[in-house]
């Protein structure tokens, strides 16, 4: 869905609807959900001009970075654009190379950070595919921390820096600052590169060593770290965390031993449960990227360019013909917009 592309914009009917707000609920156009929708950070925004053709869902998944196979392996900067509508990949400009790294995204830029232990921040602008380093770094060098989004701020939760971190930290969308939020996770999590978020939080869940089930993260009004009611229904780490506007997924991982399993939780109870439905190839040192229907997983140990995932409207596995241009573990993850 999306606004219309010419002629009259109405408030309700049409920037409500594609928020998935009702139309009778009062919003402006200079909040923040709605500044995300039209890719105005700050400034006047005009109702139609601007709004013309713009879209809350997002249309392409990035997939950048990682580890390729040999001892000690190498690294790859090497980035893909995944377009959902027709499931096809392509390669774009490469980011620095690096593993371990932690993707973020605003509707405008996906955002690549730390990885290797480091705190270097680069991003790609969605518009056209370029890729520039940031001034600004991350708070705590770390690798295999998760990455999930507000619509005006982007959070790096956990990961080993190298023990297990309960560090919060990330991006400010509208200026590509660093912050720091004073909220920490309840417990240290090596979770995976990649999250789940609802419209009030991001979630992280699991962590390898030490099998956990904790599913945890932070509430974005106030910064603040939870852990959810329920777990996961077997405990790994590293697997690939991504959400529909209902739920979020939690798929693969490790043991010790590799998994295909997938867990979902609606955002209204957090009651966890398994999926039925289990990756087409078990394996950890993934990352995760959705779209409006679709949850897609992609890469792992070793080399694997596999991409694999769910349907979301019945929660059946999907195996996309489209692979990785490059196999690759401890890769990163973004998409051009965010299921708010």
């Amino acid at each position: 869905m999306a606004l219309p592309s010419s002629g009259a914009m109405r408030m309700g009917a049409d920037v409500n609807v594609e928020l998935s707000k009702t139309a009778t609920t009062l919003i402006s156009l200079g909040q923040s959900d709605v500044r995300a929708l039209y890719s105005v950070a700050s400034g006047a925004i005009r109702l139609a001009a601007d709004g013309y053709g713009k879209s809350s869902g997002p249309t392409a998944g990035y997939f950048a970075g990682g580890a390729l196979s040999g001892l000690p392996a190498p690294n790859t900067g090497s980035q893909d654009k995944f377009t959902f509508s027709t499931e096809a990949i392509s390669n774009i400009t490469a980011v620095s190379a690096r593993n371990g790294l932690a993707g973020v995204n605003s509707a405008t830029k996906g955002y690549w950070t730390g990885g290797a232990y480091g705190t270097y921040v680069d991003a790609t602008t969605f518009s056209n595919g370029s890729v520039a380093g940031l001034s600004a770094t991350m708070v705590q060098g770390f690798k295999a921390a998760t990455g999930v989004n507000s619509p005006t701020r982007g959070y790096v939760m956990g990961g080993q820096v190298p023990g297990a971190a309960t560090q919060i930290q990330g991006i400010q969308f509208s200026n590509d600052t660093a912050i720091d939020p004073a909220g920490a996770l309840p417990t240290g999590l090596v979770s995976g590169p990649s999250g789940a978020q609802s419209t009030t939080k991001g979630y992280i869940s699991g962590s390898y060593p030490g099998n956990s089930t904790t599913i945890a993260g932070i509430v974005f009004s106030s910064e603040t770290g939870f852990a959810a009611p329920t777990g996961l229904s077997q405990g790994r780490g590293v697997g690939a965390g991504f959400g529909s506007s209902t739920k979020g997924y939690y798929a693969g991982g490790t043991t010790g031993s590799t998994v295909a399993k997938i867990d979902g939780w609606p955002y209204a109870t957090e009651s966890n449960a398994g999926l039925a439905a289990t990756l087409v190839q078990a394996r950890w040192s993934t990352s995760g990227v959705a779209s409006a229907s679709r949850g897609y997983v992609a890469g792992g140990l070793t080399t694997i360019a596999q991409i694999d995932g769910i349907q979301f409207s019945n929660e059946t596995a999907i195996d996309p013909a489209a692979g990785l241009t490059q196999g690759r573990s401890e890769g990163a993850s973004n998409a051009d917009a965010a299921n708010w």
